[in-house]
């Protein structure tokens, strides 16, 4: 299990992108979809994104914006986990993060 920050300059940028909007499409209906301007998203100033991953696969990721550098405020929370088992092995100071 890894809390991970997205970062533009990573390798693996397109394929996290790439898995994140399927979870979009699989959980949120169109009109409450970023799945077509989920990149766009993530351009915008002060935009930023943590992703949970467990045994390889995503299961669940905060999208957040920082207006100042006092706050931060997470304008896209989804959880991905669809086994039981993963929710049960994660730690309940993170799990606030991906419910």
């Amino acid at each position: 299990m890894e809390l991970t920050e997205l970062n533009r300059k990573s390798t693996n940028w397109a394929k996290v992108v790439d898995e994140i909007v399927k979870l979009e499409k699989k959980i949120f209906p169109k009109h409450e979809s970023l799945a077509r301007s989920f990149d766009d998203e993530l351009k915008k100033k002060n935009s930023g994104l943590l992703y949970l991953q467990i045994n390889e696969e995503i299961a669940g990721y905060v999208m957040y914006s920082s207006p100042s550098s006092l706050c931060s405020v997470i304008t896209k929370l989804a959880d991905g986990t669809t086994l039981q088992h993963a929710r049960e092995s994660i730690d309940p100071n993170i799990k606030l993060i991906i419910m």
